[in-house]
């Protein structure tokens, strides 16, 4: 009988969360520009003042994927951010849509340096663990390679 296993996939925790901090930085930020809204409209989870997608001819169609793809990345940050536990969406908010500097960040939380990284690298992991599961949205993860062994021959 064949088992399957759920969640096999090593994540290594660290790329991932700098996968998901270039994503907040630069991704994100070039979506919520080509939907025309603010950066500053994504504190709000409400998905009402997002505009629709207009109607494009078939010219047009590369920048209806991308206006469609935009959409979507904004839409799963909507859905995904107010489900993150409280300092994950405080990290978020301060650090990704305020843009405060990591340090006023971890001056305001309290925390010294290695502490402020560790849950800062929690947050974006969490907060990758859940927009991979949203219509449309990537997969932030970074894995671990599998590791082999080889049997030295002795030679």
């Amino acid at each position: 009988m064949r088992q399957i296993k759920l969640l096999s996939r090593d994540v290594d925790l660290i790329k991932t969360a700098e996968n998901v901090d270039a994503f907040l930085t630069f991704g994100l930020e070039k979506a919520v520009r080509v939907i025309n809204i603010s950066i500053t409209d994504l504190k709000s989870p409400s998905l009402d003042g997002l505009p629709k997608a207009p109607t494009f001819s078939n010219a047009l169609e590369d920048k209806m994927v991308q206006y469609i793809d935009s959409r979507n990345l904004v839409e799963g940050f909507q859905r995904v951010y107010p489900k993150c536990n409280a300092i994950a969406q405080k990290i978020i908010k301060c650090r990704y849509l305020e843009d405060m500097d990591n340090n006023d960040v971890m001056t305001l939380l309290g925390y010294e340096h290695s502490r402020y990284a560790e849950i800062k690298r929690n947050a974006l992991n969490e907060f990758a663990d859940r927009y991979e599961m949203q219509p449309g949205c990537p997969d932030l993860h970074a894995y671990k390679k599998a590791e082999t062994y080889r049997k030295d021959s002795g030679n």
